[in-house]
C-alpha cells in the first residue's frame, strides 16, 4: 500500500517545459464592456500554438515575425499542462490548461454527468 505522499508526487519534465501561445487581434467591433462575455479587452481569437523548450521571450519573438504587435496582435503565454488532483482517487495528473471544468476529473461535475 502506498502512502499519500507517494500518490501526490508527480513530475514530468516534458509536460512542465511546454508552453502554449494564444494569438489575439484587437478588434474595435467587439464591445469591451459587454457583461455577457469574458472578453473585456475587445480581442478576437486568432490561433493557439504549442511550444516545447522555449522561453516566453523566444516565443514572443517568433510570433512577432508572423503577427506584428504594431498591427494590433496580442500574445498570451500559458503553461500547456497544469497539475490537478483527481477528486475520486486523490492522484495527481496533468491536464491541458484549456480543459473545460466539466471534462476534468478534478471537478465534481465530471463524475455527476
Amino acid at each position: 500500500m502506498t502512502n499519500n505522499t507517494e500518490k501526490l508526487d508527480l513530475h514530468d519534465p516534458i509536460k512542465e517545459s511546454m508552453l502554449t501561445a494564444e494569438v489575439y487581434k484587437r478588434d474595435k467591433r467587439i464591445k469591451r464592456n459587454n457583461s455577457y462575455t469574458k472578453n473585456k479587452e475587445g480581442l478576437k481569437y486568432i490561433d493557439s500554438i504549442d511550444f516545447k523548450d522555449m522561453s516566453e521571450d523566444e516565443i514572443v519573438e517568433r510570433l512577432s515575425e508572423s503577427w506584428n504587435p504594431k498591427n494590433g496582435y496580442v500574445f498570451q503565454i500559458n503553461k500547456t499542462y497544469i497539475k490537478r488532483k483527481n477528486i475520486m482517487s486523490g492522484q495527481m495528473f496533468y491536464e491541458r490548461y484549456d480543459t473545460p471544468y466539466y471534462c476534468s476529473p478534478s471537478s465534481e461535475r465530471y463524475f455527476c454527468m
